[in-house]
């Protein structure tokens, strides 16, 4: 006789996805900087690496533009070492003192850059 406790988790909806923030969202297939990868940069990692660096950030770059403002690189050039420090297994970043992201936000990032890190729809402001 085969144990039905598999059976019963497979035929549970949603058993083994992945959600965003407890919500019904799953990971997006293609997630974009201006949909999803821009909100977590700006709830993580802006508050340091913004328009006013702070903490100890590097000035020559910054998380809350997309790309570069003319003096100093965005998200999008600095797509690598965002996944470099800020995904993976032992992320470096933000400090350990700072608010972290969820797993599933690290794995959005990871995505938006495995996919070339597209901008996306534009919604009225600028890149």
């Amino acid at each position: 006789m085969l144990p039905l406790v598999p059976l019963v988790f497979l035929a549970c909806p949603g058993f083994g996805s992945q959600t965003l923030g407890g919500g019904s969202s799953e990971v997006p297939a293609d997630p974009t900087y201006v949909e999803h990868a821009g909100p977590i940069l700006d709830d993580y990692c802006a508050p340091c690496h913004g328009e006013t660096p702070s903490g100890g950030a590097p000035d020559y770059f910054r998380l809350d533009a997309y790309e570069n403002d003319g003096s100093r690189d965005g998200a999008v050039e600095m797509a690598d070492r965002i996944v470099a420090r800020a995904t993976g297994d032992s992320p470096t970043m933000p400090p350990a003192y700072a608010t972290q992201p969820s797993d599933i936000d690290r794995e959005i990032l990871a995505a938006w850059v495995a996919d070339g890190a597209p901008y996306g729809a534009d919604t009225g402001g600028t890149q």
